[in-house]
């Protein structure tokens, strides 16, 4: 069946050293107004290329992803869904080796028709992290 690819979130580093142990962040908007709205089947694709965690032991990446609706007539306000049409969480690894890649299923046939944002969370484990980084890209592959 024939796609694209689409490059939603770039290669980036995002350092979350931070943050205090036994903490999530506040999830970080990373792509918004993702255009999906010809693709009936839309995959998300993370992978991790690298990262530095000292203190990997409970820590964890979590991205997940949204609908969308953007309004020409309300630009001001963000209108997107109010749960996550899938997770992606790295949880194990996140010592290495690198790189680290996970796949989710975001749309399928009952859906269709959106525009997608993509957020990360980072969470510590026990112990305060000194080095806490990672390079990460997602890529979403769309299917009619």
């Amino acid at each position: 069946m024939p796609g694209i690819v689409i490059r939603a979130v770039p290669k980036a580093t995002y350092d979350f050293h931070t943050l205090p142990a036994s903490t999530a962040s506040p999830p970080i908007i990373i792509a918004k107004n993702i255009d999906v709205t010809q693709y009936k089947y839309v995959d998300m694709v993370a992978r991790i290329h690298n990262a530095s965690i000292s203190s990997p032991a409970g820590a964890s990446i979590t991205l997940d992803a949204y609908s969308e609706a953007p309004s020409p007539e309300d630009p001001s306000v963000d209108f997107y869904g109010a749960s996550a049409l899938n997770t992606i969480q790295f949880t194990t690894n996140l010592s290495g080796p690198y790189p680290l890649l996970s796949i989710a299923g975001l749309m399928g046939t009952a859906a269709g028709g959106y525009s997608l944002r993509i957020r990360i969370t980072a969470q510590t484990g026990g112990s305060t992290s000194s080095t806490y980084w990672l390079i990460l890209s997602v890529d979403l592959y769309c299917r009619v």
